[in-house]
């Protein structure tokens, strides 16, 4: 049997136990760190984490986040969304991952008939400590153990965490997390949004908290459920609550709910407060809690009395874990890191009724009711600094989306009336015609764009564009994001542009974060074009796509002793260029000439980039010494696709192979040159 038909048929075999597998993802390992705590592996982009969330044998290390990450979009087995770090008590995670007081955004989970779903599925230990992370944009769903964060904390600690975004399930739903027990320890966390399930233990920062702790934290969610269903935690057993507030609606449809806690048994409530109610009250079947009026829950007074220890005062201790500026967290006491080094300041949450205007100026949004609304609300929205994914098909004339977005989300009460939204266009660039200026609107991540005039019925006042422009006579709240035609691009959001002088000429490397129908990019060196999608693989655009896509070109016409200006433009497929401001300089130094000529070179075949790809990608391999090369490429059934011959460099060489006329599945590709012959496999995704 030849060696391509065996290939053939293990890869037959491993497609039939895989058939579910998506390939949208490439999980790439962290490049620095080496998992100790001494020297943890940086989390940088999304291609980490992915590869932290399949790796179950590195389920033990210490983890440092060092950039936000926009997860949004990102598919996994049987398109159910993110796979959860940690999934049961046996493969648990029980390493350290440090946030960095950075931001996961994005997070979507819709595994119905799964238990232990959060972006961390179970946290296992006493070594075990999730810190300094906040997690925005989200939707989860499984059936138990369900939470934003943590779907089951066993004895681990979870300390100075927020949770924003919805959490779904049957039974032990939180917030925050999903159940907490065997001395698990939650401190100074908080979070915001709604919660239901179909069953009991629902809680807005906990659903069960089980001979555990929970310590100086808050949440602010529209809860809902069937029994023991509380506005912190749903059922708090021989269990203690210590200096914490719940602001939000409870709602059950059998028995036992609270404001603070659905139910308690053996358990204590020391010093925490929550909304004052003659329908619900503060603990649904035990004792404890303070019910409180609304405005008693915005005075420090009435926390400061309790024993709450904040800063500026030194009564109650000197840890500061608390803060009030009568505006944040709905004019109620917030965590004092919140304001300590906060760097991405851009959710809001405003409570109110009829008629009223709402200020969400830190996430670039107004609000005004123009039509009674008889129930109180608050409401929460968030800004998201990348371009949301595309499910489907855009409304008919749209090609491009904004690299900024907003999430809108009713935690408390219902929106029977209509309202006027406003959105900020500071910092969206290659706004050319406001007239034809469009806004987006869809229920959630996984539906597609409706545009607000022409599929909702709604009216756009531009007169303020391009600073600003307000969409009138809505009815609900979602993701909006803005999108133009041709005359409008809204450009390719470019996320990294590097250059340096090698053997070959000058290597230009750069990444996009996200792609609308982009045909492409033009180089320009010194002012002057050297290269264009129009005549070169290498430089065309990816279309449109929600992922990094990373790009490469090599610059052969240099001269030593020479410096160059490197700039970059892309082009849509109307025709409509953007010149972006970042440039990069290079030298041409001698010392590389020198290397040159003396380095020895061995023959080597690398992994194509990216992979999986579309339409196409990056094939590197080297020469020990130049002469005639044949790059191969093959089907999964060994027929030729390609063959191209050459006269290969010695040392480095690229091919930028383009797959657009072929059918998404496995390939392989293969280098020979003298008696060196490599072969690997690639994968089109289309």
């Amino acid at each position: 049997m030849n060696l391509l038909k065996r290939l053939f048929l293990l890869t037959l075999a491993v497609l039939f136990f895989c058939k579910n597998l998506s390939f949208a993802q490439t999980a790439v390992a962290p490049d620095i760190g080496d998992g100790t705590e001494g020297n943890p592996y940086q989390i940088a982009t999304w291609q980490n984490l992915y590869w932290l969330s399949i790796h179950s044998d590195q389920w033990g290390k210490h983890y440092k986040q060092v950039a936000n990450i926009d997860i949004g979009g990102i598919g996994s087995i049987g398109g159910s969304g993110w796979s959860p770090i940690g999934n049961s008590g046996v493969t648990a995670f029980t390493g350290v991952y440090d946030g960095n007081g950075k931001t996961v955004y994005g997070l979507t989970i819709d595994r119905p008939v799964t238990d232990y779903v959060g972006l961390f599925g179970y946290l296992r230990g006493v070594d075990a400590v999730i810190k300094n992370l906040r997690v925005k944009n989200a939707s989860v769903s499984g059936k138990d153990d369900v939470g934003v964060l943590v779907g089951h904390n066993l004895s681990g600690t979870i300390e100075n965490c927020c949770a924003l975004g919805e959490a779904n399930g049957s039974q032990s739903v939180g917030g925050l997390v999903g159940r907490n027990e065997a001395n698990g320890k939650i401190r100074c966390c908080y979070a915001s949004g709604s919660v239901s399930g179909v069953g009991a233990y629902i809680g807005g920062l906990v659903g069960e908290n089980v001979h555990s702790t929970i310590e100086n934290c808050y949440a602010i969610s529209g809860v809902s459920g069937d029994t023991y269903i509380g506005g912190l935690v749903g059922n708090n057993y021989e269990a203690l609550v210590t200096h914490c507030y719940a602001y939000g609606g409870v709602t059950f449809s059998n028995a036992y709910g609270g404001y603070l806690v659905g139910q308690m048994y053996n358990a204590s409530i020391v010093s925490s407060v929550c909304r004052k109610s003659e329908k619900v009250p503060p603990v649904g079947l035990g004792a404890g809690g303070l019910g409180v009026t609304d405005e008693e829950m915005r005075l420090p007074a009435t926390y400061l009395s309790l024993g709450w220890d904040f800063a500026g005062e030194s009564d109650n201790g000197d840890e500061d874990y608390w803060n009030h500026d009568g505006e944040r967290s709905l004019g109620c006491p917030f965590l004092n890191w919140e304001a300590n080094g906060k760097n991405d300041d851009d959710d809001a949450e405003i409570s109110g009724g009829s008629s009223d205007e709402f200020d969400f100026s830190n996430a670039g949004a107004w609000v005004a009711f123009v039509e009674s609304n008889s129930d109180d609300v608050i409401l929460n929205i968030l800004q998201t600094d990348a371009t949301p994914n595309i499910e489907g098909s855009l409304p008919e004339g749209i090609s491009t989306l904004s690299p900024l977005y907003w999430t809108g989300n009713v935690v408390l009460g219902e929106i029977n009336g209509k309202y006027n939204i406003k959105l900020d266009l500071t910092g969206i660039t290659g706004i050319e015609n406001c007239g034809t200026l469009h806004v987006l609107k869809r229920e959630n991540n996984t539906q597609p764009w409706k545009d607000v005039e022409t599929d909702l019925g709604a009216t756009l006042d531009r007169s303020d564009c391009p600073n600003s422009i307000t969409v009138e006579g809505l009815t609900s709240f979602s993701d909006f994001v803005i999108a133009g035609g041709a005359d409008n691009p809204l450009p390719v959001e470019l996320s990294g542009f590097s250059g340096a002088s090698t053997n070959d000429g000058v290597r230009l490397n750069w990444k996009t974060a996200a792609e609308t129908d982009n045909a492409g990019f033009v180089l320009y060196r010194n002012d002057a074009e050297i290269a264009s999608y129009q005549n070169t693989d290498a430089l065309k655009g990816a279309g449109t796509t929600s992922g990094e896509t990373a790009y490469s070109f090599v610059d052969s016409d240099v001269y030593l002793g020479e410096s160059y200006t490197y700039k970059i433009a892309s082009v849509d497929i109307s025709g409509t260029a953007y010149e972006y401001e970042t440039t990069v300089s290079v030298k041409i130094t001698e010392s590389m000439e020198s290397e040159a000529e003396t380095k020895a070179y061995e023959y080597a075949l690398e992994q194509n980039y990216p992979n999986p790809f579309n339409p196409s990608t990056l094939i590197r391999f080297s020469l020990k010494q130049a002469g005639n090369t044949t790059l191969r490429v093959f089907d999964m059934l060994g027929r030729e696709i390609l063959s191209k011959q050459f006269t290969g460099k010695a040392g480095w060489n690229a091919y930028q192979f383009n797959a657009s006329g072929l059918s998404s599945g496995m390939y392989y590709y293969q280098i020979s040159s003298g008696s060196f012959v490599e072969t690997k496999k690639m994968m089109l995704l289309k």
